[in-house]
């Protein structure tokens, strides 16, 4: 038999550390959180107005210069012209070729103008969330606490949600969170943020 002393103790078994651990929480929500225009958004249409705005250029070019050189320069061949000194040939670009390049030239730089105050103004200013007081263009700031809704059927697709809201004032709107025009990370804290404030109110009443 086997002295006391000398017997095999059970040992205690460790706690697995793996599954012990919580799951990673998410980063907390800095205090202020600003959201600018999104560098992608905004270069991307930068290049579309100037491709916009040299293709009206060169069509102007074609128009006025170029198409009427090229007519020119058939009208000259002597081939081209019959005894009594009329143009016989066939010209490269007709009337309404010339006409049409002008009119393209003369209407793509104002559209190309157009679009740039568009994206300009739909990205302007910032999105900014302060003390979660929430700063939109073109709406007043409003407290977290005044959203009255939240639409996010398009977020999780196109990173869009609608918040309504209405501040002690009683001004009402419907302000839009779109992270592809703004920076995604900090327009997506504030949405987590908005969405953390609805669940916690839901759940107090």
């Amino acid at each position: 038999m086997i002295p006391d002393a000398q017997q095999a103790q059970p040992q205690a078994t460790q706690p697995d550390a793996m599954t012990s651990r919580d799951a990673p929480a998410a980063a907390p929500i800095p205090s202020v959180v600003v959201a600018r225009a999104g560098r992608y958004y905004r270069n991307a249409r930068f290049i579309m107005v100037t491709l916009v705005i040299g293709f009206g250029a060169y069509f102007l070019y074609d128009g006025f210069i170029a198409y009427p050189k090229k007519n020119d320069v058939e009208r000259a061949k002597p081939e081209n012209i019959n005894q009594v000194g009329e143009f016989i040939g066939k010209l490269p670009y007709s009337e309404w070729d010339i006409f049409l390049q002008k009119a393209l030239g003369f209407a793509m730089p104002p559209l190309g103008l157009a679009y740039l105050a568009f994206f300009m103004r739909r990205s302007r200013g910032e999105y900014r969330m302060e003390n979660q007081q929430i700063a939109i263009p073109g709406h007043p700031p409003f407290h977290i606490d005044e959203i009255t809704k939240l639409d996010k059927k398009l977020w999780d697709r196109k990173g869009i949600a609608v918040v309504s809201y209405e501040t002690a004032s009683g001004q009402k709107g419907a302000a839009t969170l779109d992270d592809f025009i703004y920076d995604r990370k900090p327009t997506d804290q504030i949405y987590d943020a908005i969405v953390a404030n609805l669940k916690d109110r839901a759940a107090s009443t």
